[in-house]
């Protein structure tokens, strides 16, 4: 169909339309992570909840998010902030994180424009309204009719909007002509290509404005975010501060790009309380022996070993552009050594989304054994709309499983073992032979909490149950070092007085 609309969906539209008006959103709900569970094909995660005061003012494209944010596992805390978006600038008005909290302060471009990205897919009138706007500045494509559906047995029109990195697809229930449904597409770093969709009920007339009251989004099918409105209206005044920003960075369109097509890998990220930056970082290499180091960047960490025949690598955590890093950090310190062998302690996104760039340089993936599916179907998939180094390599990657057994590599200078833990069903441990050592992701993270700071409850369950399977395991361990924590880790006493100050197995 041409870009022109028939009248009834002309009308539709402008009837969702808010633009001159300003209105305020009360809302409470959930968070969910499916690359967060038990297993990977498991029931998701809830790793909080939320309640949220949101105020938008479409034509001055401002926005005042006002949160509460209580997170239930594995951190918990309760945090109040405030995200203000005006124009391409916003500001965050205090710690939005509950692990490595930063104080207020502006948001980069990327962080702008996915705040902004779900809250207009969240509200379909601000949605249709900015495209209205942009159509009416004479945007070819802004807008246009596809041919009409049928969803849950009631005939529906389409209409494309045309968005970043996919084209939103808005189902409008003829019957109604409110929106039901919309579907897009964004980039997920371990899954590549993944259908970004909302669910909308229950629409309710607030002054001539119409608000969904039970809203629902999913990733690939699995729902992430569920929020219920218990109040909505049409404002005539607010407070002269409410869009204000205090200071703001200059807009960076490539930033803004990156937040579009990462637009859900930045707020699940929020929503675990944990940040993961999409940028590299910096790779700080700490020698714990000459042929063992630990590469820190931000909260995430990897360990290599130089080993018999090459180097192996412990962990692939937060994304490519981060394993890439690593990989040229490796190739400074030695020179012409391959990596051989890619270890992945668990399939959790933030350990997993650099995996595929090991596979492009040719390294072995160990895994453990209830990991190999999730393992195949993250270097299978299309990852069309933000091609990374294994899009473009002509390798096959091999897989080797770990089991009820351990495995060695090196030449018997590391063995990987398989063990179980309420945070992952399946989880891999790395014990290298010669400086006594045991590398572990999440279980226990040396040196990360201070001795006299309390316990997060699940931190202190995962470090009990890893305490007893590693003893169980009967190894000569000396020293830890996580994923997460101290560089340089800690005497494998730590764990003992950290689990004996807080009970005991």
């Amino acid at each position: 169909m041409t870009e022109r609309m028939e009248e009834a969906v002309e009308a539709a539209l402008a009837a969702l339309d808010p633009r001159g008006r300003t209105f305020r959103v009360e809302a409470r709900g959930y968070r969910w992570e499916p690359l967060q569970a038990l297993r990977p094909d498991g029931p998701p995660l809830k790793p909080s909840d939320f309640m949220a005061s949101v105020t938008h003012d479409l034509a001055g494209r401002r926005m005042n998010l006002a949160w509460r944010r209580r997170f239930i596992e594995p951190l918990t805390a309760t945090i109040d902030y405030a995200e203000i978006v005006a124009g391409d600038g916003g500001y965050i008005t205090g710690p939005d994180v509950a692990l490595g909290p930063v104080p207020a302060r502006p948001m980069t471009s990327d962080r702008v424009a996915a705040v902004r990205k779900q809250q207009w897919m969240l509200h379909p009138p601000l949605l249709v309204g900015d495209a209205l706007t942009r159509r009416a500045a004479g945007e070819a494509g802004a807008l246009r009719q596809l041919a009409d559906e049928t969803l849950d047995g009631a005939a529906h029109a389409v209409v494309e909007i045309a968005a970043v990195p996919r084209p939103m697809r808005l189902f409008l229930d003829r019957a109604t002509w409110y929106p039901t449904r919309l579907v897009t597409q964004e980039h997920d770093h371990p899954r590549g290509d993944v259908e970004v969709a909302v669910r909308y009920a229950i629409w309710r007339d607030h002054g001539g404005l119409p608000v969904a009251a039970d809203v629902e989004l999913s990733l690939d099918g699995t729902v992430i975010h569920a929020e219920i409105r218990s109040l909505a209206e049409a404002m005539t005044e607010v407070a002269p501060d409410l869009f204000a920003l205090p200071e703001s960075h200059p807009h960076d369109p490539e930033l803004a790009l990156r937040g579009l097509v990462n637009a859900q890998w930045m707020h699940r990220a929020l929503a675990m309380g944990a940040p993961i930056s999409l940028d590299p970082g910096t790779v700080a290499v700490q020698e714990i022996t000459p042929e063992v180091v630990t590469l820190g960047g931000g909260i995430h960490h990897s360990m290599a070993v130089h080993a018999e025949g090459g180097l192996i690598v412990l962990d692939p955590p937060q994304h490519e552009a981060r394993s890439r890093a690593v990989i040229d950090a490796l190739a400074e310190r030695w020179p012409g050594v391959p990596i051989t062998h890619l270890v992945l302690t668990h399939h959790h996104h933030d350990h997993s989304g650099g995996l595929r760039a090991y596979a492009a340089v040719g390294a072995e993936l160990v895994v453990a054994e209830g990991d190999r599916r999730f393992v195949e179907r993250v270097l299978s998939s299309p990852h069309m709309i933000q091609p990374d180094s294994l899009s473009a390599a002509d390798v096959t990657p091999r897989i080797t499983t770990v089991g009820d057994g351990a495995l060695t590599l090196g030449g018997g200078a590391v063995s990987v073992h398989r063990i179980t833990s309420p945070h992952c069903a399946e989880d891999l441990v790395v014990y290298l032979t010669g400086p006594k050592l045991l590398f572990n992701a999440d279980l226990f993270n040396p040196g990360l909490v201070p001795d006299e700071a309390a316990a997060p409850p699940y931190w202190l369950i995962y470090s009990k149950d890893l305490r007893r399977q590693i003893e169980a395991l009967d190894l000569d361990i000396g020293w830890l070092v996580g994923a997460h924590g101290s560089l340089d880790g800690r005497p494998y006493q730590s764990l003992i007085d950290f689990t004996e100050r807080h009970g005991g197995l």
